[in-house]
């Protein structure tokens, strides 16, 4: 088993799954947490989350500090996580400002929706541009392979409480 010392600040929120808000289905429930991101674009800034779902309940973290693939690959080693979402936003090469989901399940599936961000910060339209892998689309670059990344180098994150969560 591999050991990566890195701490990360991150603030944790635990809630129970609300399967009707937060369904299985790869497209609802990949819509409803892009519209989520769409939301807070217009509230200012997207902040970096990860959003952790196991059969009856939901882990969302927020990171205070930047987080490495490897990170977020312990944080999905977790005991329980069927799926994870990292929701936020992003520059392309382009250097065009997106807001984005993007869903993996342990399976490797994934689901990937995006949208442009107007010059106010906000998306420019609430639905997103989606490619996914049951579709055969090319995955981003950069996203994903949590899951088996996790299962391959025995990954599993070590969270410690108090004032300020630590993942490491």
């Amino acid at each position: 088993m591999h050991q990566f010392g890195e701490k990360v600040k991150t603030k944790i929120r635990y809630f129970e799954r609300d399967k009707t808000k937060f369904p299985e289905d790869e497209d609802e429930l990949g819509e409803q947490l892009f519209q989520l991101v769409s939301n807070q674009s217009f509230l200012g800034g997207l902040p970096l989350e990860l959003w952790l779902f196991m059969d009856s309940s939901i882990q969302t973290v927020s990171f205070g500090s930047r987080v490495s693939f490897f990170q977020v690959s312990a944080l999905c080693g977790l005991e329980g996580v069927q799926a994870a979402a990292l929701l936020g936003g992003a520059v392309k090469p382009n250097g065009q400002k997106i807001g984005y989901v993007f869903l993996e399940w342990s399976n490797c599936r994934w689901w990937f929706g995006s949208q442009a961000l107007g010059g106010d910060g906000g998306v420019v339209l609430n639905y997103p541009m989606v490619q996914k892998a049951t579709n055969s689309d090319d995955k981003p670059l950069g996203f994903g392979a949590w899951f088996s990344t996790a299962r391959r180098l025995g990954l599993k994150a070590q969270i410690s409480g108090g004032a300020e969560t630590q993942v490491h």
